[in-house]
C-alpha cells in the first residue's frame, strides 16, 4: 500500500513526502523501517516523473565520459560553485522540495548518512538544482560538527567517522555533486581535534591529486570545459594550488563560462599577490568594462519584460547573467534565493541596483588578499585584524551551543572592505543606523564566503543575523549588544506569511531598549534608527 501510494503521480510531491516522513518517525521500529525503504523508492519515483516531464534529465549519472560542453553550454552541469546546470530549472521544484523534506527528516532522525545517499541518489537520476547540492554539502557539514563535538572516547565515534568519510567518497566521485563534497569536508580541516583535521586535509589532499589527474586527461581529450570544472575542484580541495584555480579561470573563458572565471578571479585575487593575482585583476577589469559597456542595452531589454513581478525578476536576472557574469557571486546568489522565496519586487530591485553600480562605477573595490590567521577557538575571543572586527565568545545556555557575536559595529567601512561592490547609497544613507535586512543578509553571507575561502570558520559554523534568544543571551551576559545609537537590530528570524505580499514572510527587528518585545518590519527598504550586528554561530 505504501509503494502504491509513493508512486501515485496524481497526488502532490508534498503529500507523498510528509507521509513517508511520518512512516520514517515512528516509533515502531518495524513501521520506520518501512518509511525509510518508501523513502529511497519515492525518491527514485520522484526523479522518474522529473525525467518523464523534460525537468533536468541526465545521461549516464556520475560517469567520467560526459561530453565536454560547447561554449553556448558551458553550464550544462553544476560549477563547484553551487549553481544549477539548468537556469530552467526551478529550484523550488515541488518534487525536488519533496525530495529535500525527505532527506533533512532523515538527518533529523540522526541518519545524515541514508540523507546523503538519497540526495546523490537523486541528483544522479536529475540534474541536481542549486539547493540540493547546498543540502548534500549542508547535511555533510552538520554531520562534520557532531562528530567533531562527540568526546573522543565515545564508542559510536569510529562508527560515524568512517561512515563520513566514506559518505565524502560517495559524493565527490558523483560528477554532478564533486563540489558539495569539497564544500562539506572542509569543516572537518578546523576541527579541534588535530588528529581529525589531519584526515580530513589529508583527504581532501587525495580528491585535489584526482581532480588534476582527470583534468589532465580531459585536456589531452579537448574537453575544456570539464577540465576547468576538475581544476576547480582541485583548487577548492587544496586551497594552495592557485595554479590549478588561474588556470581553471582561462579555460571557463576559453568556453564562454564567463561567471565561473569571474568567481575563480576573486578567488586569486583574496589568496595570492603575485603574477597570478595581477593577472586576475585584469581580466576583471576588463570584464567589467564589457558588463559596463552592456548596462545601457541591459536597461533597455529590461524594459521591455513582462510586467508581472515574477516574469520581470527572472527575465531581469537572466539578462544580467548572461551580460554581467563579472557579478557573479553572493550578490546573484541571494537574488536567486530571493526568487526562489517569492520576493520577486525586492530581486528586480536588487538587480536594477547591481545594473546601476556597473553603469556608474569606474571599477570596483575587489577583494583584497585575506591573511590565513588560525579559526576561532570554542571558549576564546578572536579578531580579524584586516578588519578590526573583534568577536566574544558567548557561553551557550539552555542546551544551545555557544556562540562569538561582534559587538563592533558593522558599518560602511566594513561593508567596503568586505562587499566586492558596496551597497547602493541611497540604502544607507547615514551609514550603519539605516541599512535593510537583505543588506544585512547580503554581508552575512559575504562574509561567511570569505571566512570560509580562507579555512577560518569552525565546524558546522556560518556568519549570519542573530536569533532573538541569542540577542537576548548577549545582552544578559555582556550587559550591551552594540555601542551604536540604534534603536532596533535586525534578527534571521521571520514571521508569518504576509498574502497581501506574496506570501512573503517579514523579519523581526529586536529592541535595544529593555523591556519591548520583537516587532515585523519590511525587509526590503531601510528602517531610520536601525542596524545589526552579526554572530559567528551554528548555521540554521
Amino acid at each position: 500500500r505504501v509503494r502504491e501510494f509513493v508512486d501515485d503521480g496524481n497526488l502532490p510531491p508534498a503529500a507523498r513526502a510528509d507521509a513517508v516522513i511520518a512512516l520514517a518517525k515512528s516509533s515502531t521500529p518495524e513501521v520506520a523501517a518501512i518509511g525509510k525503504q518508501a523513502a529511497k523508492e519515492l525518491v527514485r519515483q520522484l526523479a522518474k516523473e522529473s525525467s518523464e516531464s523534460g525537468a533536468g534529465a541526465v545521461g549516464a549519472p556520475g560517469g567520467e565520459g560526459a561530453a565536454d560542453s560547447t561554449p553556448g553550454e558551458a553550464r550544462s552541469e553544476p560549477s563547484p560553485s553551487g549553481r544549477d546546470g539548468d537556469e530552467g530549472q526551478d529550484d523550488d521544484d515541488e518534487r525536488v522540495a519533496a525530495v529535500l523534506r525527505v532527506a533533512a527528516a532523515l538527518d533529523e532522525l540522526h541518519l545524515p548518512g541514508e540523507a546523503v545517499d538519497l540526495l546523490v541518489g537523486f541528483a544522479a537520476l536529475r540534474r541536481p538544482t542549486a539547493k540540493t547540492l547546498r543540502a548534500i554539502a549542508a547535511t555533510l557539514e552538520g554531520w562534520a560538527a557532531r562528530i567533531d563535538a562527540m568526546e573522543r572516547d565515545d564508542p559510536k565515534r569510529p562508527r560515524q567517522v568512517e561512515g563520513y568519510f566514506a559518505a565524502v567518497r560517495r559524493v565527490y566521485g558523483e560528477v554532478h555533486t564533486r563540489g558539495a563534497a569539497v564544500a562539506g569536508i572542509a569543516t572537518l580541516s578546523n576541527s579541534a581535534d588535530e588528529e581529525l583535521a589531519a584526515r580530513a586535509n589529508e583527504e581532501r589532499s587525495v580528491m585535489a591529486k584526482r581532480s588534476v589527474a582527470r583534468a589532465e586527461v580531459l585536456k589531452r581529450e579537448q574537453k575544456s570545459a570539464a577540465a576547468a570544472r576538475e581544476l576547480d575542484h582541485a583548487a577548492a580541495c587544496e586551497p594552495s594550488r592557485i595554479d590549478a584555480a588561474a588556470e581553471a579561470a582561462q579555460l571557463y573563458e576559453g568556453v564562454g563560462a564567463l561567471a565561473d572565471a569571474a568567481r575563480l578571479y576573486k578567488w586569486i585575487l583574496a589568496r595570492d599577490g603575485g603574477d597570478f593575482a595581477r593577472r586576475s585583476r585584469e581580466r576583471l577589469i576588463a570584464l567589467w568594462q564589457a558588463a559596463k559597456a552592456r548596462a545601457g542595452d541591459i536597461r533597455t531589454a529590461v524594459n521591455t519584460l513582462p510586467q508581472d513581478d515574477e516574469g520581470r525578476a527572472r527575465g531581469t536576472l537572466a539578462l544580467v547573467e548572461m551580460g554581467m557574469p563579472v557579478l557573479e557571486g553572493p550578490e546573484l546568489e541571494f537574488v536567486r534565493d530571493q526568487i526562489s522565496d517569492g520576493g520577486f519586487a525586492q530581486a528586480t530591485a536588487r538587480l536594477n541596483d547591481l545594473i546601476g553600480g556597473v553603469a556608474s562605477q569606474v571599477e570596483p573595490a575587489w577583494p583584497a588578499r585575506v591573511s590565513l590567521d588560525a579559526a576561532p577557538r570554542v571558549g576564546r575571543d578572536f579578531e580579524l585584524r584586516d578588519l578590526s572586527v573583534a568577536g566574544r565568545w558567548v557561553d551557550g545556555a539552555d542546551g544551545e551551543p555557544g556562540m562569538w557575536c561582534t559587538l563592533a559595529p558593522v558599518d560602511r567601512e566594513l561593508t567596503r572592505l568586505v562587499g566586492k561592490y558596496g551597497f547602493p547609497t541611497f540604502d544607507e544613507p547615514s551609514g550603519y543606523t539605516a541599512v535593510s535586512w537583505f543588506n544585512a543578509q547580503v554581508f552575512c553571507g559575504e562574509l561567511t564566503i570569505r571566512e570560509r575561502d580562507a579555512e577560518r570558520l569552525p565546524p558546522g559554523c556560518e556568519y549570519r543575523l542573530p536569533t532573538i534568544a541569542e540577542l537576548d543571551r548577549i545582552r544578559a551576559v555582556t550587559g550591551r549588544v552594540t555601542d551604536r545609537d540604534v534603536a532596533w537590530l535586525w534578527t534571521c528570524e521571520t514571521g508569518w506569511p504576509d498574502f497581501n505580499a506574496r506570501g512573503r514572510r517579514r523579519p523581526f527587528a529586536w529592541p535595544t531598549a529593555p523591556g519591548r518585545e520583537a516587532e515585523e518590519q519590511d525587509s526590503s527598504r531601510p528602517i531610520p534608527k536601525i542596524g545589526f550586528v552579526v554572530v559567528l554561530a551554528p548555521a540554521r
